[in-house]
């Protein structure tokens, strides 16, 4: 090893040990409370704004979704596919705070185009991870295979698991 590289070591590790033995530095941890859950759906963004100016923004995991500071106190969740990370950021006050970020799949534009087609119907999709819920009632059985087939068109890579009940008419002799 280089023996200016060693002898800055040297002091960095010999600052730091004085640091910690007179107390100034402490290491500290993230807040005592649950992270605060935001859910994104997968393509869409949220603002997160904080109550104070932001020093530093950290997003966990980028191929779950990424962060974008806009201004001082605001930053943009994207969510970029389907999953959890954790979003840390500190404040220019020195406190830090951590967030879960649960990115789904678009269940919202899913149930409004089910809305659309079919009013009148019980029908609702919800998202948990890479999987669609499709879920509800109708007495007519191809509105269940249209729903289902809709479903699977706007959301091609998901898993879907369809749980619509269709009602028996009754038979009439």
């Amino acid at each position: 090893m280089n023996p200016r590289r060693a002898r800055a070591r040297k002091r960095l590790r010999a600052t730091l040990l004085g640091l910690i033995a007179t107390g100034a530095f402490v290491a500290q941890p993230l807040q005592a409370q649950q992270p605060e859950l935001i859910t994104v759906a997968r393509g869409n963004s949220q603002v997160v704004t904080s109550a104070t100016n932001l020093q530093r923004v950290l997003i966990g995991n980028p191929n779950v979704a990424d962060v974008v500071a806009v201004s001082a106190r605001d930053i943009v969740v994207n969510g970029i596919a389907p999953g959890t990370t954790t979003l840390l950021f500190w404040e220019t006050s020195g406190i830090r705070r951590a967030y879960t970020i649960r990115v789904t799949l678009d269940a919202a534009t899913i149930n409004s185009e089910l809305d659309r087609l079919f009013p009148g119907e019980n029908l609702e999709v919800s998202a948990v991870g890479n999987t669609l819920i499709l879920s509800g009632t109708t007495d007519q059985p191809g509105v269940a295979e249209k729903a289902l087939q809709l479903t699977e068109s706007l959301e091609a890579e998901a898993s879907i698991f369809d749980q619509i009940v269709v009602a028996d008419r009754g038979q009439v002799l």
